[in-house]
């Protein structure tokens, strides 16, 4: 809100004004591949319990005309965001399964998409996209999918992105690869951008110069305590090989400078071309998490079916487990996943899911298996999902390991799972083989199953509100004015259309009241007011007026309305009355006052969206009347609570049915103690 906004003007616009900010309820939700900044991908609570998971069918199934999905789903305020191979992002209702927008983005997604719903620009969405040459980090608005920015993460020839981004104190970040057969001379890398702007904040080879591969296939892991950034690294392609292949690093997240590394495997060079060594990449994404005695440990399993636990602070081993042999194929390539007490993983080749103790010791190892399994595993409220390449999702306990239930979904699978509320969200798709196979892309789904109920996840309040009001004295029991502003805008976007006010119920704080008696009453009727305007009353009944501005969303010069708007007292109630400045038309509405209370059902405006909703409404407002005898129109309370603060109430109901309560607190004086102590003589 502009200076000029701010200025004090004369009105009872709290009739009509919108409340304070309200901090949104918490919802369900799994916004980033590892569902958090660890990478636990444990949703606690949220999911299905084990005595639901009987019971658990599929809810919905949404399937892509075009390409298969193999990222994890991810799922913020009730939107569920996929890319597939082809390019396009499906933005899905993650109650309904029903398009909510799509975006073309002409390359393959390998990766999964992130959602801030609390990006400072309004709720993003980053996509990561595979252009071969020239991978990129695309941001999207996540109410519609329009584009915010587009940015190369690198320019080195058969470079690509299969990793997934993360976010964190306003930047995003993501690593960079070679292709998915390993024949490259490109150098991996990870990458900050602004989230705001997409702008590069820096940029960190992994690798030196005259060096290749160390590919971060992998999504950073990020400890907020110390600000270290955690990524695993492939093997180099070709000779030299450096010390940051087949490695844990440990980067600063705010500078980009790599602080310390763990190397597990020495020489490691594979490539089509150099087919000898053991291909030992770190492919699943690191796990943040505590010892048995409360040591901070970062853990990650590499394609060697070892998983490492170092120390968080030096990177020295710590434990290592195996799960099984060696090979190009993998070990270790679909995250683990930590629940607090043990960590799940699956060994690629055979297909078998084991469970390991934060101590490193074996907890059990599934008896099935015998296919396949790229996919990431995902875990909450104690039970264990896996899905296998035959396309079958597993479903156990997670302390035991005993299979609860499996269900087919179809086709087969690489693709990652994500629990929300009381629903699991599945992809499903393989993607193209390596070139030079025929490149076939599928037609993938994404299938819901549970409670999909809980995952709407929307704030308890529909609207992002800034309000500040007060009154002009904190004596008690005195005549008032009132000073008030506020801007209503959409929770997910500040510069979009909130969903339209229909009724507004306004309370002052206890003891204070409105007094229509105060001052004369307009008896002009609504037709007098719309020819002449407030010059139809009483020069004295004018109680108030203030600055209204409406982004109406429509283009060009037309996009903001002025209205000034003159607020008139009338017998148990208050006119206001608004003019538009630009045309001269006026519109004519009643609130119903009654003590301290005032009640106001709001018309549809001419001139705005269909829906009579705004895209952004701004008031800066005073008001301030009295009538003979220093009688106030508005009077304060008569005492100053214990708290200190006297309190304006207000709730809105939306057009769509909800409501929405929010308070604004304003400091008032208490009375003072009598005094103590003995009479006079």
């Amino acid at each position: 809100m502009g200076n000029a906004r701010r200025r004090k003007l004369i009105g009872v616009a709290a009739l009509i004004g919108l409340a304070s900010w309200s901090p949104p309820a918490a919802w369900a939700d799994w916004p980033i591949y590892g569902r958090d900044l660890a990478n636990s991908r444990n949703a606690g609570a949220d999911g299905p319990s084990l005595a639901q998971v009987p019971t658990l069918e599929v809810a919905w199934s949404f399937r892509s005309p075009d390409a298969d999905f193999t990222g994890t789903p991810v799922v913020a305020r009730g939107v569920l965001v996929a890319g597939d191979y082809s390019g396009t992002v499906y933005a899905l209702d993650a109650v309904t399964g029903k398009v909510r927008w799509t975006k073309e983005l002409g390359q393959p997604i390998d990766g999964s998409a992130a959602i801030d719903p609390n990006a400072s620009q309004g709720g993003s969405v980053y996509v990561p996209v595979a252009r071969v040459g020239a991978p990129r980090l695309v941001a999207l608005r996540l109410r519609d999918g329009k584009a915010r920015w587009s940015r190369v993460l690198t320019s080195q020839p058969a470079s690509s992105v299969y990793g997934s981004p993360t976010y964190w104190r306003g930047k995003v970040y993501i690593g960079t690869s070679g292709p998915n057969a390993d024949g490259s001379t490109a150098r991996g890398t990870v990458v900050a951008l602004d989230a705001r702007t997409g702008a590069v904040r820096w940029r960190t080879f992994v690798v030196p110069p005259g060096h290749d591969g160390g590919a971060v296939w992998s999504t950073p892991a990020i400890d907020t305590a110390t600000g270290r950034l955690y990524v695993g690294t492939g093997n180099a392609y070709h000779e030299p090989v450096a010390n940051t292949t087949d490695a844990v690093l440990a980067l600063n997240a705010s500078t980009g400078a790599i602080v310390d590394r763990f190397q597990a495997v020495t020489g490691d060079k594979f490539g089509p071309d150099n087919p000898a060594g053991p291909d030992a990449d770190f492919g699943a994404s690191p796990n943040l998490f505590r010892g048995p005695h409360g040591r901070k440990l970062v853990g990650e399993g590499a394609k060697n079916s070892v998983y490492y636990a170092l120390d968080r602070a030096t990177l020295k081993p710590v434990w290592k487990t195996s799960i099984g042999p060696s090979s190009t194929i993998g070990g270790f390539v679909g995250s683990t996943v930590y629940d607090g007490a043990r960590i799940y993983g699956s060994n690629a080749l055979t297909g078998q899911v084991v469970a390991l103790g934060r101590d490193g010791s074996s907890q059990w190892t599934s008896a099935d298996g015998g296919s396949l399994d790229f996919s990431p595993l995902a875990a909450a409220n104690g039970v264990l999902y896996s899905v296998n390449s035959a396309g079958v999702l597993a479903i156990r306990h997670a302390k035991t390991g005993t299979v609860l239930k499996r269900i087919p979904l179809g086709a087969p699978t690489f693709g990652g799972i994500s629990t929300a509320g009381g629903a699991v969200y599945v992809a499903v798709g393989v993607g193209p083989p390596p070139p030079p196979a025929p490149q076939t892309y599928g037609s993938g789904s994404i299938v819901a199953l549970g409670d999909t109920s809980r995952s709407g996840g929307r704030p308890a309040g529909p609207a992002r509100i800034v309000y500040h009001d007060s009154f002009t004295t904190t004596r008690r029991g005195r005549s008032t004015g009132r000073v008030y502003s506020v801007v209503l805008s959409d929770p997910d976007d500040p510069n979009g259309k909130p969903p339209a006010v229909s009724h507004i119920h306004t309370e002052l704080p206890p003891g204070a009241r409105y007094d229509t008696g105060a001052v004369p009453a307009c008896t002009a009727s609504d037709a007098e007011l719309m020819l002449v305007g407030a010059s139809a009353c009483p020069a004295r009944s004018r109680v108030g007026k203030n600055d209204y501005v409406v982004d109406t969303g429509a283009p060009g010069s037309n996009r903001y309305s002025h209205a000034d708007m003159t607020y008139l007292n009338e017998h148990g109630g208050i006119i206001i009355l608004a003019r538009e400045r630009a045309t001269g038309a006026r519109l004519v509405v009643h609130a119903k006052v009654h003590g301290r209370n005032a009640d106001i059902d709001v018309p549809m405006l001419p001139g705005t969206p269909p829906d009579g909703g705004v895209a952004k409404s701004e008031h800066a407002a005073v008001f301030e009347s009295t009538g003979p005898g220093g009688r106030g129109f508005v009077t304060t309370p008569s005492s100053c609570p214990a708290s200190g603060v006297w309190r304006f109430r207000f709730v809105y109901t939306f057009r769509d049915g909800r409501k929405q309560a929010v308070t604004s607190d304003q400091k008032c004086t208490r009375a003072p103690k009598p005094p103590t102590g003995g009479d006079d003589d």
